[in-house]
C-alpha cells in the first residue's frame, strides 16, 4: 500500500510542476506581445523548407538551423503564429522534463528533480520566452537534452552520440550555445584514457562542423556577416541597468538558487569534485556567456536556464545542506517572481491579430508581393515578400551601404520606396499602435540600430501616402492596398 501511495504522490508532484509550466504557457501564449524576431522566425521557417537557404537567398541573423527544425514541424501543424508559438511551448515542456529526469537519474531522489523542475516551471518571465516563436526554447531543449546524455550512467558510446547531435542542434540555432555545450563536453573527460577523450573530441566537432559547413560554405561572405558581424555592430550604448533587470527577470527563483550553491565551491575544491565544479562552471557560462556582447539584452539567458536549475539541484544534493531543513526554503524562491516585472503583455491575442489580417490579405488582396515588417502575416497569408525585407524591423542597412545591403540579401528605405512608387507591393501591412513611427516600420538601421535619416524616411511615407490607401485595421496594424494610380506628388496633402 505504502508504495503505491508513494507514486501516486510522486505523480502527483510532478504533474503540479508541469501544471503550473501548462497554465503560465497557455497563458503567454495569447497574452505575450508579438516580439519583433517572431517575424523573420517564422519566415525564416518557411523558407528554408520550401528549399531557400539562409544566408545564400535571403538574410537571416542567427544559426542555420533553426529554421529546418521548427520548419518541418510547422509544415505539418501550419505555418501560423499560433502554431509556432504552441510548438514552442511543447520544446519548453520538453526541456523541463530533460532536466528532471536526470536530476532524478543522477541522484537517485525525486526531490531534487522536483524542485529543479518547480523552480524553472514558476519563473513567469521564463516560461512566457517558451511561448514566443523565437530561438529560446528550440535551443534550451537541446541543451537540456545534451546535459542529459553527459550526465547519464550509462554506456560510453551511446551517451557521446546524442550528446554531439543534441550540442549540434543547440549550436547551430544559437550561436551562444557553444560554449555551454563546450562546458558540458568536458564532463566525457573524467572518463577514459586519452585516446578516448581525442577521439570523443573528434566527434563533437565533427558532428557541428557536419552541420553548419554547408551553409557556410554557400555563403561564407554572408554567413559571417549575419551570424557574428551583424552582431557586433550595434553602435548603441550598453544599458546596464536595462540589462541586469532582464537578465534578473528571467528565472529569478534559478538564479537566486544557483548563486546560493556557488558558495561550496572551495569544499568541492578541496574534495577534487570534478564533475560537480564543471556543473557549476556550465552554469555560470549559461548566465554570464549570452550576455556579454554589447549588443546583448537579459533574456539571453533564456536557454541556459533549465540547465542552471539542474547544475544547482544536482550539486546542492550532494552537499551536507541538504539533509538540513532549511533547504526546504527553495521551495519559495519563485515567490520572487511576484516582486518583478510582468513580462511583456498585450489586452489583444496577437495570434489572432495577425490570423485575421492574412485572411483579409487571402480574400480581398490581388496577388503579388507584400511589403511589411511582419512577414509573419506573408507566411500565414501564403504570400511572397519584397525581397531583402526577410529579416522584417531589421532588413533596412543605411542607405550609403546600399550595394553592401544587396550583397548580403538586407535592403535600404530607398529601394523601398522606389517598390512603393513602382505600386510593386500588392499590400503595405504596417503597425500602428501606439504610431505609426514605431522603429518597426523599417525604420532601423542596421546593424548599428540607429534610426534612419529622415529625409528617407519621409519620402518612403510620403510614397506609401501616394500609392496606397487603408483597406483594413485592427488593433494594431493596417492593411494599405494601392491606389488605381499614385496621387501627384505635387498636390497640397489632405486636410487632417
Amino acid at each position: 500500500m505504502k508504495p503505491l501511495l508513494g507514486r501516486a504522490a510522486a505523480g502527483a508532484a510532478i504533474a503540479v510542476v508541469f501544471g503550473v509550466y501548462a497554465a503560465l504557457a497557455a497563458h503567454s501564449h495569447g497574452a505575450s506581445a508579438m516580439a519583433p524576431d517572431e517575424s523573420f522566425y517564422s519566415l525564416a521557417a518557411r523558407e528554408a523548407i520550401d528549399g531557400r537557404a539562409p544566408y545564400r537567398d535571403f538574410a537571416y541573423t542567427q544559426m542555420p538551423l533553426l529554421p529546418y527544425v521548427n520548419g518541418s514541424i510547422l509544415a505539418l501543424t501550419g505555418r501560423t503564429l499560433a502554431a509556432h508559438r504552441a510548438v514552442n511551448a511543447i520544446w519548453g515542456a520538453l526541456a523541463l522534463a530533460a532536466v528532471m529526469w536526470i536530476v532524478r537519474h543522477r541522484t537517485r531522489a525525486l526531490e531534487p528533480a522536483l524542485l529543479a523542475g518547480f523552480l524553472v516551471a514558476a519563473s513567469p518571465r521564463w516560461v512566457s520566452l517558451q511561448a514566443l516563436g523565437v530561438w529560446c526554447a528550440p535551443t534550451g531543449a537541446f541543451l537540456s537534452i545534451a546535459l542529459a546524455a553527459a550526465l547519464y550512467r550509462g554506456s560510453y558510446w551511446p551517451r557521446a552520440v546524442v550528446f554531439a547531435l543534441a550540442a549540434a542542434l543547440s549550436c547551430g540555432c544559437r550561436l551562444t550555445s557553444v560554449p555551454i555545450a563546450a562546458a558540458m563536453a568536458l564532463l566525457f573527460a573524467l572518463e577514459g584514457d586519452a585516446r578516448r577523450r581525442l577521439l570523443t573530441a573528434a566527434l563533437f566537432v565533427g558532428a557541428g562542423v557536419a552541420a553548419i559547413a554547408p551553409f557556410a560554405l554557400a555563403a561564407p561572405g554572408n554567413f559571417l556577416f549575419d551570424t557574428v558581424r551583424y552582431h557586433l555592430g550595434a553602435a548603441y550604448e550598453r544599458n546596464l541597468y536595462a540589462q541586469a533587470v532582464q537578465w534578473w527577470n528571467v528565472a529569478p527563483a534559478v538564479t537566486a538558487g544557483f548563486a546560493a550553491v556557488l558558495f561550496a565551491i572551495p569544499r568541492l575544491v578541496r574534495a577534487r569534485a570534478g564533475a560537480e565544479l564543471l556543473l557549476l562552471a556550465t552554469g555560470v557560462i549559461a548566465l554570464l556567456v549570452p550576455v556579454a556582447p554589447p549588443s546583448a539584452w537579459g533574456v539571453y539567458i533564456a536557454a541556459g536556464i533549465p540547465v542552471v536549475a539542474a547544475a544547482g539541484a544536482i550539486v546542492l544534493h550532494g552537499l551536507a545542506e541538504w539533509g538540513s531543513p532549511l533547504r526546504r526554503m527553495a521551495w519559495a524562491l519563485p515567490a520572487l517572481s511576484l516582486c518583478l516585472l510582468s513580462p511583456p503583455a498585450t489586452p489583444v491575442d496577437p495570434t489572432a491579430e495577425v490570423a485575421d489580417v492574412a485572411a483579409f490579405i487571402r480574400q480581398k488582396v490581388p496577388p503579388g508581393p507584400l511589403l511589411t515588417p511582419l512577414a509573419v502575416v506573408a507566411v500565414e497569408a501564403d504570400r511572397p515578400l519584397i525581397p531583402g525585407t526577410e529579416m522584417g524591423p531589421f532588413s533596412a542597412m543605411p542607405p550609403i551601404e546600399a550595394d553592401a545591403a544587396r550583397a548580403r540579401r538586407f535592403t535600404v528605405v530607398p529601394d523601398l520606396t522606389a517598390a512603393v512608387e513602382a505600386r510593386t507591393p500588392a499590400a503595405v501591412v504596417r503597425v500602428t499602435a501606439p504610431r505609426s513611427s514605431l522603429v518597426w516600420n523599417f525604420r532601423w538601421a542596421v546593424p548599428s540600430m540607429k534610426d534612419q535619416p529622415n529625409v528617407v524616411l519621409e519620402d518612403f511615407e510620403s510614397a506609401i501616402r501616394a500609392c496606397y490607401k487603408q483597406a483594413k485595421a485592427t488593433a494594431s496594424m493596417e492593411v494599405l492596398v494601392r491606389k488605381d494610380k499614385c496621387d501627384d506628388p505635387k498636390a497640397a496633402p489632405p486636410k487632417p
